[in-house]
C-alpha cells in the first residue's frame, strides 16, 4: 500500500515538473516578457516638517443667540485655556492643537448674558476639525 501512495506522488511530481517545464518553454517562445517598471526615484518626505497641520487639530464653531438664532461677532471663548473671539459671522476658530481633550467654554460680561449650555470637553485628533457651536441668552435688564 504504501508502495502505491510513494508511486502516485512520484507521478504527481514528475506531472508538475513537467507542466512547469513546459510553461516556461512557451513563454520563452513568445518573447521576453516586458519589462518590469522601474522603481519610483523619489520617496515622499515624511519629515516632520512637511506634516504641518496633519499633526494637530482645531476647534471651530459659532456663537448662537439662543433667543433669535442669530450668530453673534465679538464674543470670547476660552478653547483649551486660550481666549479667541469670534469673527463678524460669529464664528471662531481655534487652530494648531495637539491632540487631546479641551475644555471650550464662552465668557459673557455678568448681568447682561449667560451661556445656555455648560462648558464643553472635545477631544481633538491629529488632522480634525471639531465644530462645537455655542450658545448664549441675554439676560433681562433692569
Amino acid at each position: 500500500m504504501w508502495f502505491r501512495r510513494f508511486s502516485m506522488l512520484a507521478v504527481l511530481a514528475l506531472v508538475i515538473t513537467v507542466a512547469a517545464l513546459a510553461t516556461a518553454t512557451l513563454v520563452r517562445a513568445q518573447g521576453d516578457l516586458p519589462p518590469r517598471p522601474d522603481a519610483p526615484t523619489s520617496v515622499p518626505d515624511t519629515s516632520d516638517d512637511n506634516k504641518g497641520d496633519m499633526q494637530t487639530g482645531r476647534i471651530t464653531g459659532t456663537i448662537i443667540d439662543s433667543a433669535t438664532g442669530a450668530p453673534t461677532p465679538g464674543v470670547t471663548v476660552y478653547v483649551g485655556g486660550l481666549a479667541v473671539r469670534s469673527d463678524a459671522n460669529g464664528n471662531y476658530v481655534r487652530d494648531g492643537l495637539a491632540p487631546g481633550a479641551y475644555l471650550v467654554l464662552i465668557w459673557l460680561y455678568p448681568r447682561v448674558a449667560v451661556p445656555a449650555q455648560d462648558a464643553a470637553t472635545v477631544q481633538v485628533w491629529a488632522g480634525q476639525t471639531v465644530v462645537q457651536h455655542l450658545y448664549f441668552r441675554d439676560l433681562p435688564q433692569p
